[in-house]
């Protein structure tokens, strides 16, 4: 099983998912709002972020998915360098 880092998770949807696909998901969002939501779904591998400073060391993930998120970062080529 690939592991996987949802960038910009929100509220857990895609993580939740992304578990018939991957034993390991972990969720990233900047929101308290959004993470309480994950919580509420238990989903405990969420991490609080912000997507331009990811608190992981590089190829610390299989895969990431970042499904509507660059759009929202102010500085969005830094996520993407980030991402890498």
């Amino acid at each position: 099983d690939p592991d996987l880092l949802d960038l910009g998770c929100g509220t857990g949807v895609v993580m939740t998912e992304a578990t018939h696909f991957s034993n390991t998901v972990t969720g990233l969002d900047m929101s308290d709002f959004a993470l309480r939501y994950c919580a509420e779904r238990n989903l405990a591998d969420v991490v609080q972020a912000d997507g331009t400073r990811i608190p992981f060391q590089s190829n610390s993930f299989s895969a990431l998915i970042a499904l509507d998120i660059f759009e929202h970062i102010e500085r969005d080529y830094l996520a993407f360098e980030e991402s890498l």
